[in-house]
């Protein structure tokens, strides 16, 4: 992935453009041919820093996509072509894609010479957002400018949220531009000696401003440029670069590669500084630097205490001749004393150019992307994968990354064996050694403090697994003041890891119905507990429990009216369930079998015990068509009556007992429908059941129901 733009808002890396090749994985092990679609549906890559990972896996596998086609789906065309070595310019809520090549083709028209493509991903703008939905937009140059330019050094500050542009090559007449083509004139040839400045306070105003180089500030093609938080508003500092590249011509040979090279090496040894604050150009030399490096990379760490600000470099090549090696080591610009130092000598065939780099966490550095030599015509992929990971405080390579693994940066022991101090800071150089500054206005500017409140970091990160998603708080704002939380709102774009903001105020609803919910029930609940635990707790009296039998019986209601039980199994008290607990398992009652076609329960019919008030040699009375299920029980026999019916033409059906030992058949009263028996009575042998002596020989009623037709 070599030209690529890249940047970091909050928690996510946003990979743009670019050349793209790969090799797709074969079932046996190995890997087919290589291919390169150079991203033909104008996608837009995205890493997000809470995926933990080794080097070992799939790495393509943490990527997310963003289409810039309007509507989301795709072919880009002409409203966001892909394209090569551009810049992408940010701060904490949204990004801007400036510059670079496209293709040349009569498919579609290239975009305007003023247009230039914005995503915004969190909304900050002091006004009311209104109809404000996350996504892209096009934003118009003012007349001065335009965007026909490419491979200039882009650097952000989301602190001040502003970002800047440069020099870069252009077009002979500053006229539009393509990916490599036979006429000169469309071909960015040309250095452009310009700082484009971008200042983003006002989200749905950009301001655009464009200002050309004093004269001993070189302009060039990809240097790196860094922002260090120093003085009122942080300065630039502009680091390497070349001005005859070898990649602008098609034989893939620099035009100049001695002046080249010679200038080159010039841009490490002596360094370019803008003051944000002033506009001011300064330039300071340093000691013992590296040779000629273009298209390399580089992040800045600052010791925990300040005294030091050490600019990592790593990678890239001197940009005169593709087949020669790229570099693998990484080297430390330490300022305010501007000393070098090599802290990691790189690995054989390793290195890169063309990557990017950024710093998920204080000491550690991922380099994502690049591009490898080109001995011949044909493509290699980059040996360790596309990303890598650095430790900024040992100064040694990482194997895996994981979000949730992370210390504060330590200033390693080689550029403290250099300019003094300890791990965290104390540093005892804090001048140019042995030239001192060049100009004492500088000097006041490293003695300035940058107000460093102003500065919003988003980590620690949270580890997130496939099924989830990390969560950024959305408290970004405008010139670093607080705002309402209503104007600071995330839209939930695809690329980031934060929430939109109605998430939370509706998961909170939710959640606070469903806690009253699930209250109101537990209290319903101990209610109906309560209630039939007191029921259950008072027994009714013998003579209770005797008239209640007699007025269903009779047909009158009784002064306490029972729950209705419509299953056998369940016992009535706890004498039915000592008893059931003894006997073991008891077959279900079988029902008289009558020629009605549907029945249905009488309400109020309950289970009772009528413990001594009819003896078990007592008849069984009859009313009218009504029939009643009793049960003799003891320790070995359970004896029981099956349901009886109303038929239509009033025909009396004999009762039929069922028992252990067999069924049993009792004769009718002579007049059901008028005699009644008193439970006082005496009993009359014709009607006496069957007994059945045993330890307890009462009578228990284990269903009483009444069925019509």
């Amino acid at each position: 992935m070599p030209c690529i733009t890249a940047g970091v808002i909050r928690d996510t890396v946003y990979l743009d453009g670019g050349y793209i090749y790969w090799s797709q994985g074969l079932s046996n092990g190995e890997y087919g041919p290589i291919d390169q679609p150079n991203n033909p549906l104008g996608l837009m890559y995205t890493l997000n820093f809470s995926q933990p990972f080794n080097l070992s896996q799939n790495l393509t596998a943490l990527f997310g996509t963003i289409s810039k086609a309007r509507g989301g789906a795709g072919n880009a065309n002409s409203d966001a072509p892909n394209y090569l070595d551009g810049a992408m310019l940010v701060n904490d809520a949204q990004l801007a894609l400036y510059g670079g090549l496209v293709k040349k083709t009569d498919a579609f028209d290239p975009p305007r010479e003023d247009e230039v493509l914005v995503y915004q991903q969190y909304y900050y703008n002091r006004q009311e957002r209104g109809s404000w939905n996350p996504g892209f937009n096009t934003d118009r140059l003012p007349e001065d400018l335009t965007r026909y330019i490419a491979f200039g050094g882009a650097a952000s500050a989301p602190s001040e949220n502003k970002a800047w542009y440069f020099g870069g090559l252009r077009a002979p007449n500053w006229g539009p531009i393509f990916q490599r083509t036979s006429n000169i004139t469309e071909n960015a040839v040309n250095v452009s000696s310009t700082l484009i400045t971008l200042d983003m306070r006002d989200q749905l105003d950009l301001e655009w401003t464009n200002t050309t180089l004093p004269d001993e500030i070189k302009g060039r093609a990809n240097p790196e440029v860094v922002w260090v938080p120093v003085g009122e508003e942080g300065i630039l500092v502009v680091i390497g670069g070349v001005t005859y590249p070898d990649w602008i011509t098609t034989s893939r040979v620099s035009e100049n590669a001695a002046q080249s090279t010679e200038e080159s090496d010039e841009f490490m040894a002596v360094i370019d500084i803008y003051d944000v604050a002033s506009g001011r150009w300064y330039r300071q030399r340093t000691v013992e630097g590296p040779t000629a490096r273009t298209r390399g990379c580089a992040v800045v760490a600052p010791a925990q205490d300040s005294s030091s600000f050490n600019i990592y470099y790593y990678g890239g090549y001197p940009g005169v001749d593709p087949r020669a090696d790229f570099y693998d080591d990484v080297w430390v610009l330490s300022i305010p004393s501007f000393t070098w130092t090599r802290v990691s000598e790189g690995r054989p065939n390793h290195g890169r150019a063309g990557h990017k780099c950024f710093m998920p966490y204080p000491d550690q550095m991922m380099v994502i992307g690049g591009d490898t030599p080109r001995p011949g015509s044909n493509l290699a992929c980059l040996d360790g994968g596309i990303i890598q990971i650095f430790n900024l405080t040992s100064a040694e390579w990482m194997d895996e990354y994981h979000p949730e693994r992370y210390f504060d940066y330590g200033v390693p022991s080689a550029v403290r064996a250099v300019i003094g101090g300890q791990a965290t800071g104390g540093a005892a150089l804090t001048t140019p050694s042995p030239s001192g500054w060049r100009d004492d206005e500088l000097a006041d500017i490293f003695d300035t403090p940058y107000e460093t409140s102003k500065i919003q970091t988003w980590y620690p990160y949270a580890a997130v697994t496939e099924s989830s998603r990390p969560t950024i708080p959305d408290n970004n704002d405008d010139e670093n003041e607080n705002e309402d939380e209503d104007e600071d709102d995330s839209g939930g774009g695809g690329g980031g890891g934060g929430l939109p903001g109605w998430v939370a105020p509706t998961l909170g609803v939710v959640l606070g119905l469903v806690f009253v919910t699930a209250a109101l029930v537990a209290f319903c609940l101990w209610r109906k507990r309560k209630f039939l635990k007191q029921r259950g707790d008072s027994e009714a009296s013998p003579d209770e429990n005797g008239m209640r039998v007699l007025s269903w019986i009779r047909g009158q209601p009784s002064e306490t009216k029972a729950l209705t039980v419509t299953t056998e199994e369940t016992p009535s008290n706890l004498d039915m369930t000592e008893v059931s607990s003894s006997v073991g398992p008891i077959a279900s009652p079988a029902f008289v079998t009558a020629a009605v076609p549907s029945r249905f329960e009488m309400m109020d019919t309950s289970i009772a015990e009528l413990p001594g008030t009819i003896h078990p040699l007592l008849p069984l009375p009859l009313f009218g068509d009504n029939q009643i299920s009793l049960c003799m029980c003891d320790a070995n026999v359970r004896l029981e009556k099956t349901h009886l019916v109303l038929p239509s033409s009033r025909t009396q059906v004999s009762p039929r007992w069922r028992s252990s030992i067999g069924t049993l058949t009792l004769p009718q009263a002579a007049n059901p429908q008028h005699q009644e028996t008193s439970p006082t009575s005496a009993p009359s042998p014709a009607t006496k059941p069957p007994h059945f002596p045993g330890p307890r020989g009462r009578w228990k009623w284990i269903r009483a129901a009444t069925h019509l037709r």
